[in-house]
């Protein structure tokens, strides 16, 4: 299985660089696959973008690492 850890990282910081701030977070796992999502949401609650993750402990790193502030 391909390693999508680099990838992942690098997207997460695209998507911050070019979408505004999101308002929220929000870490959802659907019943079909085996990863987590990062959902990036706006103040409606809209989500703007989402980015994918293999395991819940990389989601809450790449949550952590956004530079929200």
């Amino acid at each position: 299985m391909r390693n999508w850890g680099k990838c992942q990282k690098q997207f997460t910081t695209l998507v911050t660089l070019f979408l505004p701030k999101p308002f929220a977070l929000s870490i959802v796992k659907y019943s079909d696959n085996e990863g987590y999502y990062l959902l990036y949401l706006d103040k409606f609650g809209e989500e703007q973008a989402d980015t994918y993750h293999e395991t819940l402990e990389d989601a809450f790193w790449a949550s952590r690492n956004l530079n929200l502030a």
